[in-house]
């Protein structure tokens, strides 16, 4: 898994532009963590909620208008902070949801989980249970991660969330063994916030799944 930064945090950002197309229902959604788009029904987004939250997922339009809420069965959410879609342990053509309890703000973390569940199930069940569960543990000490991204093989890539500004990089396989495949040092490219490196917190693959996009805490 080769690390490539091209540009500066600065060069990149010039080439998009935002504007509100929505407000999220923070009734419901209230501390939004992880957050994916449907690989089945395009123009909808599935969302989960942070540590504390209840186990569920959640699915908006692009407004961010609630239109479905799924409880997770046999898969508590201890810190859940990443969402992404990939294909399901049993069928490549079929997506499946991928749900990444790899939080560990305080250090006190000995073991994570991960939880796979038909993105069919979640559609059509307002209770779903996972196709696949996995608890992992990392080589060496625990990390904190809130970004990860799923290949098209399946292997799931957690980028760590470090102070430091160093991110570690691991490869989570089907058996659920950890490998830790590179490092970024983010500090050549982004400021540091309040003293703190540039630390991140979620992460996204291109559709053609040659690039890895990194969302940091930074000042840029």
């Amino acid at each position: 898994f080769p690390v490539t930064i091209q540009a500066s945090a600065e060069a990149a950002c010039t080439k998009w532009t935002s504007k509100k197309v929505g407000t999220l229902d923070t009734q419901v959604i209230d501390e939004a963590s992880g957050l994916t788009a449907s690989k089945t029904k395009p123009g909808k987004f599935i969302w989960s909620n942070d540590s504390g939250g209840s186990s569920e997922l959640y699915a908006t339009d692009i407004t961010g208008k609630v239109e479905r809420r799924v409880s997770l069965s046999g898969f508590q959410n201890t810190d859940f902070e990443a969402v992404e879609t990939g294909p399901c342990p049993s069928s490549a053509s079929e997506s499946c949801i991928y749900v990444g309890d790899i939080g560990d703000g305080i250090g006190w973390r000995s073991s994570f989980k991960m939880g796979i569940f038909k993105e069919s199930d979640f559609w059509t069940n307002t209770t779903i249970k996972p196709v696949k569960a996995m608890n992992f543990s990392y080589p060496g000490s625990a990390e904190n991660a809130e970004g990860m991204v799923v290949l098209k093989d399946g292997t799931v890539v957690i980028f760590s969330k470090d102070q430091s500004g160093i991110t570690n990089i691991y490869s989570l396989n089907s058996s659920g063994k950890v490998t830790k495949i590179n490092e970024v040092n983010l500090n050549k490219f982004i400021e540091p916030a309040r003293g703190k490196g540039p630390r991140v917190t979620d992460a996204d693959l291109s559709f053609d799944g040659s690039k890895v996009l990194l969302l940091t805490s930074g000042l840029s």
